[in-house]
């Protein structure tokens, strides 16, 4: 008896083994794409092919039908359809044929259809149609996003596909869009960045911004490819100011350059703001100063507390330059809380004003003079030297005050102090010597900044 059941029990097993091979092999089917029709065999990019298909699989449910263009070789677009049963037909399915990178007119430009089962299983077909490019105006525009400044880009006689901007003149990276109009909200195409720095690709107005990138160079001008989508530049080498790594025993990170008038350069290792910078004698745009001065070795000191960058000749005399000294001013263009009690008319470099030569017998220096001080007003005097040097110094009258005199006047010593009306604000003073330094030889023209 036992023997009996142990023979109908392996019986069982083979069938049910049998019957498990028999249903696994019934399920191992491959869809079936019957038919595919699409609307046209040109195409201009950025337009949509229409799309219609007959797909099948008898024994398996269908899943998805997964459609891709592709140009050279690469996946520019991708959609997903889901399918459910195993007959379905699809109309008017749609597709867009993007203006992307690397498509040339008349170039092919694959359309590729991937059916998919429940099972994974899948089939292709492909279809292909021509490129038509669209036309591109003559002149495209980068919009700047560090500045909102837009810089026209023309197109190259000798390569219509080569755009060149007017003169950019940034150091190191500028970031933007580039749009066939100037404003982004009437373009018809907006380039915007790519996965890579200097790379671009058809995106829309709030889409990451292109970088364009080269590092301690100065940009002067871009060049963008309207085919392969690539930017590129006119460049020349930056010069790079760096200053040293530790504060000097005054707290001021401190560099002797040699600098030649009329040079471009940036900071390698402090950060000069935009507002902050020394207008005595640099000249600033997007990044890149420009030296204004005599060609020769300046010393720069740097303030991270004030936020400024003095650059002075400690050394140097009359006539060379002249030295201001006194108190309620600062050379930096903004009064911080810092100055007030800040004392004065001693020899620090904080709290000095070096008159720099611009001219034969033309000086200048740029100075926020505040009355909120903590002796109640403020006063200076021009010096020869930082040795009290008065007999070469300047000494002032009132009839040799022009400009923006309001709020100044004569002080004892024959410089100036505060007077009814001064409004405090960052003042820039012309000293014209021509006529000798002596009282009242000395003009004074007092300009406010701001």
């Amino acid at each position: 008896m036992k023997a009996y059941k142990v023979i109908y029990l392996s019986l069982i097993a083979t069938v049910a083994g049998f019957t498990s091979c028999v249903k696994e092999e019934t399920r191992n089917s491959t869809p079936v794409i019957e038919s595919i029709q699409i609307d046209r065999e040109q195409v201009l990019l950025t337009d949509s092919i229409r799309f219609g298909a007959q797909l099948k699989d008898p024994v398996t449910p269908l899943s998805t039908l997964e459609v891709e263009v592709l140009a050279n070789n690469q996946v520019v677009n991708h959609i997903s359809i889901r399918t459910k049963g195993n007959d379905v037909v699809l109309e008017n399915q749609f597709i867009t044929i993007p203006f992307a990178a690397g498509i040339a007119e008349n170039d092919a430009v694959d359309i590729r259809f991937t059916l998919i089962n429940v099972d994974g299983n899948e089939t292709q077909q492909v279809k292909t149609v021509q490129a038509i490019r669209p036309e591109l105006p003559e002149t495209l525009y980068f919009i700047s996003a560090e500045t909102g400044k837009t810089f026209e880009m023309k197109a190259t006689e000798d390569n219509p596909y080569t755009y060149v901007s007017e003169n950019v003149m940034v150091t190191g990276t500028i970031t933007g869009k580039l749009a066939d109009n100037a404003d982004l909200n009437s373009a018809r195409f907006i380039w915007s960045g790519g996965m890579f720095e200097n790379e671009a690709v058809i995106g829309k107005a709030t889409d990451m911004e292109i970088t364009v990138s080269y590092p301690f160079q100065i940009i002067q001008r871009l060049y963008f490819d309207a085919f392969d989508f690539i930017f590129g530049a006119d460049m020349t080498s930056l010069k790079t100011v760096r200053l040293s790594s530790e504060k000097n025993a005054d707290g001021f990170y401190y560099a002797a350059v040699d600098f030649t008038q009329g040079e471009i350069f940036a900071f390698e290792n402090v950060t000069v703001q935009a507002d902050l910078y020394n207008r005595d004698f640099f000249d600033y745009q997007d990044g890149i100063f420009t030296f204004l001065r005599a060609s020769g070795t300046w010393e720069l000191y740097y303030s991270d507390v004030l936020q400024y960058l003095w650059v002075t000749r400690m050394e140097d005399v009359a006539p060379d330059c002249y030295w201001i000294r006194g108190h309620g001013f600062t050379c930096s263009p903004v009064w911080t809380a810092d100055y007030y009690g800040f004392g004065g008319w001693d020899a620090l470099v904080e709290r000095l004003g070096y008159a720099v030569k611009i001219a034969d017998n033309k000086y200048q220096v740029s100075m926020y003079v505040n009355d909120q001080h903590e002796w109640g007003n403020f006063e200076f005097e021009i010096y020869s030297d930082l040795d009290w040097g008065k007999d070469q110094g300047i000494a002032l009258t009132a009839a040799a005050l022009t400009g923006q005199r309001t709020g100044f006047k004569i002080s004892v010593s024959d410089g100036l102090t505060t007077d009814v009306g001064f409004v405090p604000g960052y003042y820039r003073f012309t000293f014209d010597t021509s006529r000798g330094t002596g009282a009242g030889r000395t003009l004074c023209n007092i300009e406010r900044l701001f």
